[in-house]
């Protein structure tokens, strides 16, 4: 067991070896003063309302001590169901079990329901290559939740000081964190986490605990500089304390709450805007975004908005960086037609001329990476099915004149019809090569390939997988999307030469963007 160096304050569970005490005894305080503005901040902020549940996450130490004390007093005016869950993360040995025991041994005596966990968190944190703070609270909060669903809580209370606040901002701030970051630990989340003690600094909470000899364990690892929230409570604050405002954690602290309120109020909004930014008619899984719409927003709503849309398609929320928001607005305010964009776990953000779209890496993506489509070519010497790897099926069929349609330029893709005496086999299917040109149906001259396809509106991502048909080096078709003047049907004509195209799933996403411009 580590050894402490005492502190002015009485603790009746002796950090120094001795026995921990065979009673602890939490009914005692009534008339404390922090009892008081607890019950205030509670009322004030409508935390939880008379006859709720709460599970409290108690590790031991001060804080969470001086919270369950708090809240046991509350208890009966308040018709509290309270009960304690403490998690063992395995990092201390011995000193994690005392911590375990001790906190039991508090629910014993005071008759509080217990539930208690343990994780080895050095071995998690090594198997998903996080950092071991980062997997402790994952751990930790998952059995909180796991807890509270299981025993029917409405509420986990934390406790989260005035002091953590400001050390979490600080913390934020220098990795550069935005306003929502800044705005701090949340007093309440969204899934029913509470933090009643925000309002209070560490040094209200061990007058508190002395003054009526409430017992608390330290957990040694806190007084360590290797972590960087340690260096920010032991080397930092200290110093600002010191040299520019003693309270300087209450200052941090009301400035989070303005930051959290402004951002409740652009949330608010951008989930008033959210809705109106969809797109409707979209056939694919994904989420589409208007982008006309959405550029009628400020960039603090848009960003907002583009969060929302990433959460509600399934990527994690903590995956989300502020760097991420700053290129898809990059993108969406880009004069390109279309974009890409790679998020992490496999999301894409594409612009695609009036839409922007989230979604989950399609297969064209990946197999993109590897296909060499720059050399890639077939021979087609009759008629017949060719597939193509990755980008689907050509067909290619004797038709008769009475099949030929003239369907819209705007749906995609569509059965194109040539004229069979314009043209012998064999034919070759390739993909587009750098300096194609081509003349399209309609024009007396060549195009650049790459600019019909942009005035086509075909997003850049997908021109590279547009199958081309080529008589020797002469462009005849883009299957899928238009024909060559050179094949044009002419009126005398009784043969025809169709050519379909049966993309790969992925490409449904083609017509879906297509058909919504």
């Amino acid at each position: 067991m580590c050894k402490h160096q005492p502190r002015r304050r009485v603790s009746l569970l002796r950090l120094g070896g001795s026995s921990p005490p065979t009673r602890l005894v939490l009914d005692k305080g009534r008339n404390s003063q922090l009892l008081a503005k607890f019950k205030g901040f509670i009322r004030k902020e409508k935390l939880f309302a008379k006859g709720a549940s709460i599970l409290i996450a108690v590790s031991g130490g001060p804080d969470s001590i001086c919270l369950l004390h708090l809240l046991f007093l509350l208890s009966d005016s308040y018709q509290l169901k309270i009960a304690v869950a403490h998690f063992d993360h395995c990092l201390r040995g011995q000193e994690s079990r005392r911590d375990k025991d001790f906190v039991e041994m508090v629910c014993k005596v005071n008759s509080i329901t217990f539930f208690s966990e343990k994780g080895d968190v050095l071995t998690v944190a090594h198997k998903n290559a996080r950092g071991i703070q980062e997997t402790a609270r994952q751990l930790r909060y998952a059995f909180l939740r796991k807890t509270a669903i299981e025993h029917g809580f409405e509420y986990t209370a934390t406790g989260h000081t005035c002091d953590d606040q400001a050390e979490e901002i600080i913390f934020r701030l220098v990795r550069g964190a935005g306003p929502q970051g800044l705005s701090g630990i949340k007093l309440k989340r969204e899934d029913n986490v509470i933090r009643p003690l925000l309002f209070c600094t560490k040094r209200e909470i061990l007058e508190h605990l002395n003054r009526y000899e409430i017992g608390f364990v330290e957990d040694s690892s806190n007084l360590q500089t290797k972590y960087t929230r340690n260096k920010i409570r032991h080397l930092l604050m200290p110093i600002i304390e010191k040299e520019f405002n003693p309270t300087a954690a209450n200052a941090i602290y009301r400035s989070a709450r303005l930051l959290a309120e402004e951002c409740r109020a652009l949330n608010s909004i951008a989930e008033t805007a959210y809705p109106r930014c969809r797109a409707k008619g979209v056939e694919i899984p994904g989420l589409f975004l208007n982008r006309d719409i959405l550029l009628e927003w400020p960039r603090a709503i848009r960003k907002r908005i583009y969060k929302k849309a990433l959460a509600e398609l399934g990527m994690d929320y903590e995956l989300i960086r502020y760097d991420h928001l700053e290129k898809i607005d990059e993108i969406n305010l880009s004069d390109s037609g279309s974009s890409l964009y790679n998020l992490p776990k496999g999301y894409v953000v594409i612009k695609s001329y009036d839409l922007v779209c989230f979604l989950k890496e399609f297969s064209f993506l990946k197999m993109g990476k590897t296909m060499d489509t720059e050399h890639f070519s077939l021979t087609i010497d009759r008629p017949g099915r060719f597939k193509l790897k990755g980008v689907g099926t050509v067909i290619v069929e004797p038709a008769g004149c009475s099949e030929v349609s003239i369907p819209c330029k705007h749906f995609l893709p569509r059965p194109l019809f040539l004229d069979l005496d314009t043209i012998s086999f064999p034919l070759k299917i390739t993909f587009r090569k750098s300096g194609d040109r081509f003349q399209p149906l309609g024009l007396d001259k060549e195009v650049k390939l790459k600019k019909f396809l942009i005035n086509r509106r075909i997003p850049r991502f997908i021109r590279d997988f547009l199958p081309i048909l080529r008589i020797g080096d002469k462009i005849v078709a883009i299957c899928g999307v238009e024909i060559s003047q050179l094949v044009k049907i002419g009126t005398d004509t009784n043969n025809c030469l169709k050519i379909s195209w049966q993309p790969e799933d992925w490409l449904t996403m083609l017509r879906c963007l297509k058909n919504l411009h």
